[in-house]
């Protein structure tokens, strides 16, 4: 059925937030009337998962866009779990330690960097270095 990229659907994608579900459906009403919309799924009733609608429209081009529609209250769950998403694709220490956590006011996420921040200081594998190569001085007794 061809290369995976080729079932690549969003490249172009965003997010929209909404304070209130009325809000969130008169925009897509809005947006079915203005844009040719090819897809529709909603998570709205799914309870396993963070309430948001995607909407794949097709512009002029042909280009598909991916629109997600979500409750601000949802959002902010929705960063945090990319957070640990990132956490567990990252390959090493390093790209952990480059995670920016102050991207989401939480209070999971406000521990989690100071808990980073205080390994930074004290495990030199997270910046690059492990201890052959530090000065002997440097080195844990």
């Amino acid at each position: 059925s061809g290369p995976r990229a080729s079932h690549i659907l969003d490249i172009c994608r965003c997010r929209v937030t909404f304070r209130d579900a009325y809000t969130l459906l008169v925009f897509s009403i809005l947006l079915g009337d203005a844009l040719n919309v090819v897809r529709l799924k909603s998570f709205f009733g799914n309870d396993r998962s963070i309430k948001h609608a995607l909407i794949n429209v097709q512009l002029e081009q042909g280009l598909i866009c991916e629109i997600q529609l979500s409750l601000d209250t949802f959002n902010v769950i929705h960063q945090e779990n990319h957070i640990y998403y990132e956490i567990i694709r990252a390959e090493n220490p390093a790209e952990v330690a480059n995670i920016d956590f102050t991207t989401v006011k939480s209070e999971k996420t406000s521990k989690m960097a100071k808990k980073l921040d205080k390994a930074k200081k004290t495990d030199k594998r997270i910046n690059g270095q492990s201890s052959k190569t530090l000065p002997k001085s440097s080195r844990a007794a």
